[in-house]
């Protein structure tokens, strides 16, 4: 064979190889038995009444199936010890019976009696089949995640070098109803491990003039960036940035005999910063403000 012959047949063997490795049996979905991956409540959306509740710990996974039997009267099955392996999960099937009404005095004991056999195989983890014999009839049935319930949306996370520039909005102490402009200008240097913050508020700032300008000076890391320094305004000032842009800190040795402290919270996100404090009161109370930017 002359050397153009060998490569072509190199090539068709690597074609063929990359082909084996893409192919549906190569990227088969396997469950995770080092957690509870399938956990969850299933069913089937086209024949809402009945359900799976499946509770996995590792390599064992808890099956309960609420069903109906063939007089329409409600029957629970379980598979104690489902075997967690490859897409998914079989073992024996129970029908119990003997329970008592949560409204009257226990008696049991519950009867497990060994009805046939389940098998739950998924093609990931929201999507899977029902597989079982009970009495002797088999049957399938096609299950999904039951979602009933979202939580908001993640937070937009800024990549840290996406924090530099000039963000401008405004400043509001909620207590007194004063407000006024304010401006941020943020720098970082070129290793991407420190950071420069100068704040400029305008206005009757806590009843006097506007502090000039204050640069605070913060360290970065790969979960966090830590900013701190002596303000005017806010005493000894540390604010905290994690990774998803959420924003904590407290300023401590306020230079005001009217206030002993402050403590922060907000966002910083490509959406915008906004900060809201609480001032620690020293006669009592507090009051309560807030700064709202975005980047310019």
């Amino acid at each position: 064979m002359n050397a153009s012959g060998m490569l072509r047949r190199w090539a068709r063997a690597l074609l063929a190889l990359i082909a084996l490795s893409l192919s549906p049996s190569a990227m088969a979905f396997t469950v995770d038995t080092s957690g509870s991956a399938i956990t969850g409540l299933w069913w089937n959306p086209n024949e809402s009444g009945w359900g799976v509740n499946v509770v996995q710990q590792y390599d064992i996974a808890f099956v309960t199936m609420f069903v109906y039997d063939g007089s329409g009267n409600p029957t629970w099955y379980v598979a104690s010890s489902c075997a967690v392996a490859g897409a998914g999960c079989s073992g024996t099937l129970y029908r119990t019976t003997g329970g008592q009404s949560p409204t009257a005095t226990w008696v049991g004991p519950i009867t497990a009696a060994s009805v046939g056999s389940v098998t739950l195989s998924f093609s990931d983890v929201d999507t899977g089949s029902l597989s079982y014999t009970i009495n002797g009839v088999s049957a399938s049935k096609s299950i999904v995640r039951q979602i009933w319930r979202t939580g908001p949306p993640p937070p937009t996370i800024v990549p840290y070098g996406d924090y530099a520039g000039s963000w401008a909005g405004s400043w509001r102490n909620n207590t007194f109803g004063s407000s006024g402009p304010a401006t941020l200008a943020v720098t970082m240097n070129q290793a991407m491990t420190q950071m420069s913050w100068t704040i400029a508020v305008q206005g009757n700032v806590f009843g006097g003039a506007a502090p000039p300008p204050e640069t605070f000076l913060g360290t970065v890391s790969s979960n966090r960036i830590t900013l701190s320094g002596n303000s005017v305004s806010f005493g000894q000032l540390v604010l905290n940035i994690d990774q998803n842009g959420v924003v904590t800190g407290s300023g401590t040795n306020v230079n005001s005999p009217n206030v002993s402290r402050f403590d922060f919270t907000g966002t910083w996100t490509r959406a915008g910063f906004n900060l809201s404090y609480t001032a620690t009161l020293t006669s009592g109370g507090t009051a309560t403000g807030s700064f709202t930017m975005t980047k310019q």
